[in-house]
């Protein structure tokens, strides 16, 4: 087994934003049960001699300027597991430790990513695209991993005979031991874990106990250590804050982008895609907009979903400002693949109308836009039958030359659903212009209801009086007419 150690250093801080905590000197503080004291700090901040486990009095003093921020466990937690979520495609078996970083088993994946070295440093590049900076220790033991990574930035050990001999000069700080245990070993003269592994291990045992000797097996390779491994959650809920509200898209939108990264990664972990996301913009409790996004076909994505947005803020921009911006994602399905064939590309097709109907949906709102159908029935929205006898015109027509035998064979650009009967005015403004010409007959009865007659309908092709042209039809059961189209 392979354990690559990630130790994120001044973790209270980095679980803040970047721009926030590189604004000046910042600390992060978090009360001991007595008084509040000091647990992580930047460079400006340690510039001034603020360093860990002074008192927040004491800090102040130090540094007139200095920002202090109260120590979030939640954002450290949604830090990691961020993390761990950008680190699952190098391996599934992670392990979150609240308090250091990670642990991730990764023997079975050195080969697929072309070695140790390789390995190690798209783990570093994979934390520093989500702004964060860590320690990268790659070790045959977890233990090992972990403690070398408090003191190594990036090392990579290949035998454990060679973690070993790192292993004997860290100082015995940098184990997981009791600040009781450690003051103890340091009264006997013990400062490096050469001198503590020298002692007799029977000797150790009996007057420390197993939480010296199991963990110093553990880290040397001489006893196994299991450790639970961490699975992603079912459903996507993260956010964003701004140190100040903003009121222009483009300041907050660079937040979109990245809880759709995110969102992306979350994903590509679960190997899923979603058809849904919902997104809320907040400032505090005066201010609120929700937005649901929906996909003609189920994306990963983030550019898809940022495409998707930005139609649908053309038609309902966000009004207010901005201080927090939360997305959400439970419609979540597991991915599958599509088989196009070589000749015919209909798939593609498809999958192309359906993206470029969700950004209309989206761009236009859903009342603007109707899914294409396939109708079942031979009526206009199908086809046309054969047409039959000319139908008897109305007694108000003027006698003209005789009906032409050729069927009318057109169809409007617009259809009017459901048709619109004409009113006694606008049928005296069009039979004068109805064209003597055989009607396209449509006849249909075996959709119809039992007992119920036959659809019947005579189609023609008529001019307004302002030179517009109408669809029209005539039912021939009740001799009524009826708007069905507009020509272009």
């Amino acid at each position: 087994m392979r354990w690559l150690a990630l130790y994120l250093p001044a973790l209270p801080l980095q679980a803040f934003s970047r721009p926030l905590v590189e604004h000046g000197p910042v600390a992060v503080f978090a009360d001991d049960g007595r008084r509040s004291r000091i647990v992580a700090r930047n460079r400006a901040a340690a510039r001034l001699g603020v360093r860990p486990w002074l008192t927040l009095a004491e800090a102040h003093a130090l540094a007139r300027d200095l920002l202090t921020l109260p120590r979030e466990r939640s954002r450290e937690q949604a830090l990691l597991r961020r993390l761990a979520l950008a680190l699952t495609p190098l391996t599934p078996n992670i392990h979150i430790d609240a308090d250091y970083g990670l642990l991730l088993e990764v023997g079975a994946s050195l080969r697929l990513f072309g070695g140790a070295a390789a390995l190690l440093a798209e783990a570093l590049r994979r934390v520093e695209a989500n702004a964060a900076s860590a320690h990268a220790v790659l070790a045959p033991t977890a233990l090992a991993a972990r403690w070398l990574g408090r003191t190594q930035r990036s090392l990579c050990l290949e035998t454990p005979a060679e973690a070993a001999a790192w292993l004997d000069d860290l100082a015995i700080g940098h184990a997981d031991w009791s600040p009781a245990l450690l003051t103890a070993l340091r009264s006997l003269g013990l400062h490096v874990l050469r001198e503590v592994r020298a002692l007799p291990s029977a000797a150790l045992r009996q007057r420390f106990g197993e939480a010296l000797t199991m963990p110093l097996a553990q880290a040397y390779g001489e006893a196994p250590l299991m450790l639970p491994f961490w699975s992603p959650p079912d459903a996507f809920a993260e956010h964003v804050e701004f140190a100040e509200p903003v009121t222009e898209a483009g300041q907050w939108m660079p937040g979109v982008t990245t809880l759709l990264e995110r969102l992306q990664c979350f994903l590509e972990a679960r190997a899923s895609v979603t058809t849904a996301i919902r997104l809320h913009w907040s400032a505090g409790r005066r201010h609120g907009t929700a937005i649901t996004l929906e996909a003609g076909q189920p994306l990963r994505e983030a550019q898809h979903w940022q495409r998707l947005l930005a139609a649908r803020l053309e038609r309902e921009p966000v009004p207010h400002e901005v201080s927090r911006i939360e997305l959400h994602c439970t419609q979540i399905e597991v991915a599958g693949g599509h088989v196009d064939d070589l000749f015919e590309r209909s798939g593609q097709r498809e999958r192309q109308g359906q993206a470029l109907g969700a950004v209309l949906r989206a761009r236009l709102g859903e009342a603007a836009l109707r899914a294409p159908h396939q109708p079942h029935g031979p009526l206009p929205e199908s086809r046309a039958v054969e047409a039959e006898a000319p139908a008897p015109m109305p007694a108000s027509m003027p006698d003209q030359a005789a009906p032409e035998p050729a069927a009318i064979d057109v169809r409007p650009t617009w259809l009017i659903e459901p048709p619109r009967r004409l009113s006694e005015r606008e049928l005296r403004g069009l039979l004068p212009q109805l064209p003597l010409r055989t009607p396209e007959r449509l006849r249909e009865d075996w959709s119809q209801p039992e007992g119920a007659p036959p659809a019947e309908r005579d189609y023609y092709v008529a001019r307004t009086p302002d030179a517009r042209l109408w669809w029209v039809f005539r039912e021939r059961a009740g001799n009524a007419w009826f708007l069905h189209g507009v020509f272009g």
